[in-house]
């Protein structure tokens, strides 16, 4: 929080002073203080989020779902934006599978996968690929990107509020520190697990129930 908004305030009271002595200046200040007041809002908004769900004041609703139809479907929602900013998403599905999903929620989910592989990446094009199979009791969706991965030594933090990887990583911009925590609480209220590996990029692993009585393999 203290980051955009001591920007904002400096950039305010170089305005105030008449710093900005040219148009081109103060477009320039004025145009920061609205990105600063920007990024300032979405992380209040995820702090509300996470807060009400580590608090559980928002209760997921899973009902019996078609997974792989409810990803492509969230998919396709965000599709113009995914090709703008240069990210190309494969499937390896099982399309008979019957999970139990908030699909509001877990849109919530994706999205913010989505969101980590753009910040993150060291490559132009982003490749995801998304794969849902059975496992026991669970289904098993799996997200991996080909971004730089994680230290090994730090992918059991990653869920962690405010958890960042690279110390270097500080400002708001770069991310809240909350989009993977806001992830792992929304998989929990679904009663599922959560972990990640690094295999060519960072590879999360999210286990959902079945259905009950669906759990064929």
């Amino acid at each position: 929080l203290r980051t955009p908004l001591t920007t904002i305030m400096g950039y305010t009271e170089a305005l105030q002073l008449g710093l900005g002595k040219t148009p081109e200046k103060r477009k320039q200040y004025l145009a920061s203080i609205a990105s600063c007041a920007d990024d300032l809002s979405k992380l209040i908004d995820e702090l509300s989020l996470y807060n009400k769900l580590s608090t559980s004041r928002i209760i997921c609703h899973p009902v019996p779902t078609n997974f792989s139809r409810a990803i492509h479907s969230f998919i396709n929602e965000d599709l113009e934006y995914l090709k703008s900013r240069n990210v190309n998403v494969s499937y390896n599905t099982d399309d008979s599978i019957i999970a139990m999903l908030d699909e509001k929620e877990f849109q919530r989910v994706v999205f913010n996968l989505l969101a980590n592989t753009i910040k993150y990446r060291d490559k132009d094009t982003s490749e995801v690929l998304i794969q849902i199979y059975r496992k026991g009791k669970y289904a098993e969706f799996t997200y991996q990107d080909d971004g730089p991965g994680v230290p090994p030594e730090k992918t059991a933090h990653i869920f962690e509020a405010f958890y960042r990887t690279y110390e270097a990583r500080s400002k708001t911009s770069n991310g809240s520190g909350l989009g993977l925590a806001i992830v792992a609480e929304i998989v929990t209220a679904h009663k599922g697990r959560y972990r990640a590996v690094n295999e060519n990029g960072l590879k999360m692993i999210f286990d959902i129930p079945l259905k009950e009585g669906s759990n064929t393999n």
